[in-house]
């Protein structure tokens, strides 16, 4: 029987074709079970930090700045100060011609002597006995104003409660008030050179970063307050109290201060006696009557022409450094306009509009990290929020609360009226479950997520979430646990 002959070559033709299939469903499979769906994205929940940090603009002013100008119109005659020079308090930085106001001063003077001497000529004493009782008022009164600030500022002393080694703080100065009361002072670490800053309360309220071995104003009340080096000043909290009636001192002078009170009652009972009497002597007629008012209204005239030629002057209100001078000498300037600028220290400040929604996010005392336009982000300050206003203040229609920060580690590259960023961390959680914020979908009824149950199967979860934090991160308060894997529909770009 012959046998059928075979086609070798279709054979081999039709295993070719077979494995060609047979590899495609191969790779169809393999590759459906290593590659992910790419129409999904995936994050497994974990643990780790969320913090909401938040951002405001302001800009760069300096902490003591006041602008200066004249009372009254007229010509600049003199010029005594020029830019970056330092003042003291009283010291004269420009007047204006004051010839006209001077002789005028001259007239005047003359004519109350004038009137004092027809007073004293008609035989009455009034005009001394007023004047009399009126420096001997001025006298007593500064006898007991001065007993008085010694009994509030001598032996000035820092106390603590705590149970601290840190040495207390020194006080010096001069409490310049007459309001009794305590000084309540905390200290904490702060990203200050010292490593410590301190707030304070009570007769008045404030922050400052703590310089060791520098006098720190405490204050604007005439007292500063003195930190020691390489002590441990966190969280420590000192009274210090106005007057200081544990110190040996006190008592003497507390006596000082009554026997002054005294004293001048005593003193001032005696003049004015002598002065009603000659009152009462000068309006027994009417040519007496008109001399006493000759004598007032020349007086008047005086103080009038003396108080034009105070307005003609601009004098430093505390000691600084002059930061622009606006004038010339022989410009003609106008009154009430502002010409010289004076910044009364080198402490700059960053002052922020926040809005209503994010004021209670803050507290006085918070660290806030500052950047500079014009440095862009390749240098970065520190600072701390020294004060808060209580009181909104309208900005565009909008209520905002004006918040201002000092800046603890100034440069010289900082200058007024830059333009700047702060960012203030508002809270922060640590070892918390989070996930990215666009997995999860708010519905009438809270959030929800959809997590893998399987390769090929996922199902939608209510959860709680938290705390938002600024780099996109969300709490998980509860409906999750570490290692859920959450799934989402890709967005098309």
């Amino acid at each position: 029987m012959k046998l059928p002959s075979i086609n070798f070559k279709k054979l081999k033709k039709r295993y070719i074709v077979l494995g060609i299939i047979v590899l495609f469903i191969l790779f169809s499979i393999i590759k459906n079970a290593v590659t992910p769906d790419d129409s999904k994205e995936f994050f497994t929940v974990e643990q780790g930090e969320v913090s909401e940090t938040i951002i405001f603009a302001g800009d760069i002013d300096m902490k003591d700045r006041v602008n200066l100008g004249f009372g009254t119109s007229g010509r600049v005659s003199q010029v005594f100060v020029s830019e970056g020079e330092t003042v003291k308090k009283g010291q004269v930085i420009a007047r204006l011609s004051t010839n006209q106001l001077s002789a005028q001063l001259l007239e005047a003077e003359a004519n109350l002597k004038r009137v004092q001497a027809e007073s004293a000529a008609s035989g009455v004493g009034f005009e001394y006995s007023y004047q009399n009782f009126t420096t001997t008022k001025e006298q007593q009164d500064t006898f007991v104003q001065n007993a008085y600030r010694k009994l509030l500022s001598d032996s000035l002393e820092v106390y603590t409660e705590d149970d601290t080694d840190a040495e207390p703080p020194t006080i010096s100065g001069t409490y310049t008030d007459t309001i009794e009361g305590d000084y309540i002072v905390t200290t904490y670490s702060s990203g200050s050179s010292s490593g410590y800053s301190f707030k304070y309360t009570g007769l008045e309220s404030g922050f400052d970063a703590i310089r060791t071995n520098t006098a720190i104003p405490l204050g604007e009340k005439g007292l500063y307050i003195k930190f020691t080096e390489g002590q441990d000043y966190s969280n420590t909290v000192w009274t210090v109290s106005i007057p200081n009636k544990r110190s040996s001192n006190y008592v003497v002078n507390k006596n000082a201060y009554d026997q002054a009170v005294a004293e001048r009652a005593r003193v001032l009972a005696q003049a004015e006696d002598s002065y009603l009497q000659s009152q009462a002597l000068e309006s027994s007629g009417n040519q007496i009557s008109k001399s006493q008012a000759d004598v007032i209204a020349a007086r008047a005239r005086v103080d009038a022409v003396r108080a034009q030629m105070a307005d003609s002057v601009i004098t430093a209100p505390f000691d600084g450094v002059v930061g622009l001078v606006d004038i010339a000498q022989g410009e003609i300037v106008t009154a009430n306009t502002p010409y010289v600028t004076l910044v009364g220290s080198d402490q700059f400040e960053l002052a922020l509009d926040v809005p209503e929604i994010d004021v209670a996010k803050l507290q006085i005392g918070d660290a806030v990290s500052i950047t500079l336009d014009a440095y862009q982000n390749d240098a970065e300050w520190q600072g701390v929020i020294e004060a808060i206003d209580v009181i909104d203040t309208l900005v565009d229609g909008v209520p905002v609360y004006k918040t201002t920060v000092v800046i603890t580690n100034p440069d010289e590259r900082i200058r007024v009226g830059m333009s700047a960023k702060a960012s203030i961390l508002a809270e922060t959680k640590e070892g918390v479950l989070r996930a990215p914020r666009y997995f999860f979908e708010r519905t009438e009824d809270g959030f929800v997520s959809r997590i893998m149950v399987s390769e090929k199967k996922d199902k939608e979860q209510s959860v709680v979430l938290g705390l938002a934090g600024s780099d996109g991160f969300v709490e998980i308060i509860s409906g999750l646990q570490a290692g859920d894997i959450l799934v989402r529909e890709k967005t098309v770009e």
